[in-house]
């Protein structure tokens, strides 16, 4: 099967009462995008931006929370700092460690039909 004949999941980035750029909105697309490589069967993503104006709160002032929705359930990772590029960056990090955990789930299966042909080649002995 040729990746190009994979539907893209749709994404969805918003700001929480504040005016994104399109050339940052269209880099988050790209890279969260990406994130569909893992093979989950994920229908979208939700990236929602929200700024902290207190400036106590400056190291973590942009805070970035990221959605993939599965047909399973969905999955979240959220990601703080003081540049929404660096927050949008740990959110995404932390949700390449979860699909990525899951993928990993799903792939390796010690029992069952489900189990790899390495596996069970080793279980028979």
């Amino acid at each position: 099967m040729n990746t190009n004949d994979l539907q893209q999941p749709d994404v969805v980035v918003r700001g929480r009462h504040l005016d994104l750029g399109e050339f940052w909105v269209e880099h988050v697309r790209e890279k969260t995008v990406a994130l569909a490589r893992f093979g989950l069967d994920i229908t979208g993503f939700d990236v929602e931006v929200n700024h902290e104006t207190n400036p106590r709160q400056s190291s973590q002032a942009w805070q970035v929370e990221i959605s993939a929705f599965t047909h399973a359930e969905p999955l979240r990772a959220k990601g703080a700092g003081d540049k929404a590029e660096v927050a949008f960056e740990r959110a995404r990090e932390t949700l390449e460690q979860q699909l990525r955990r899951k993928a990993k789930r799903r792939r390796w299966s010690r029992h069952g039909n489900g189990a790899t042909a390495k596996v069970a080649r080793l279980l028979r002995g």
